[in-house]
């Protein structure tokens, strides 16, 4: 896709910030927020924002002990942060 026509791509996509309670539910269960947010990013229709504060939040609730269970995703994440 040419610069051009990503960046006007990029303008118009609603920006939003993801609550930690959805993106853990989309996370571990294939229910109602992992289909929303798969849809909204596979169809390009979102821009997800994300501050250092809430990457915190994302980083310290997926570590927890209970998700480690769940995803491989908190395992992978200590290494790589």
């Amino acid at each position: 896709m040419k610069l051009a026509k990503r960046l006007k791509l990029l303008e118009s996509m609603q920006r939003i910030v993801i609550d930690t309670n959805v993106f853990v539910s989309a996370l571990i269960q294939k229910s109602y927020p992992y289909l929303i947010i798969h849809e909204l990013f596979l169809t390009d229709k979102i821009m997800l924002c994300i501050s250092d504060p809430v990457f915190e939040e994302y980083y310290a609730v997926l570590g927890r002990k209970k998700f480690f269970k769940i995803s491989r995703i908190s395992r992978k994440s200590q290494k790589n942060y």
